[in-house]
């Protein structure tokens, strides 16, 4: 019995480096109502390659963690070096925390 290949249904060719991008799309746009297109994604890879961003820690050799704002929220973005993607963002609930104290 020939075993069948499983594919995502509607995608092509789907490389790691796309799928990461889509996946921090989304979770943008869940957390965060924030729609991210190529633009924006280039902002927070620039922010990250530049040192702009405030890293946080080294998750492995491959993926660090690091901290940035976008129109008032805090965003933990959590970035592959070898791909030069985001692969995911993450609610920054210490900076969620300082905003709420300030008001």
């Amino acid at each position: 019995m020939a075993s069948k290949k499983r594919h995502c249904k509607g995608v092509k060719n789907r490389t790691k480096a796309r799928a990461q991008f889509a996946h921090t799309a989304r979770r943008l746009s869940e957390r965060f109502d924030i729609c991210m297109g190529k633009q924006l994604y280039g902002h927070f890879v620039r922010l990250i390659q530049e040192g702009s961003a405030e890293f946080v820690r080294k998750q492995s050799n491959r993926v660090t963690i690091w901290r940035t704002v976008h129109e008032e929220h805090g965003i933990i973005l959590v970035y592959d070096k070898i791909r030069k993607t985001i692969v995911t963002a993450m609610p920054d609930k210490e900076y969620d925390a300082k905003a709420a104290e300030s008001n």
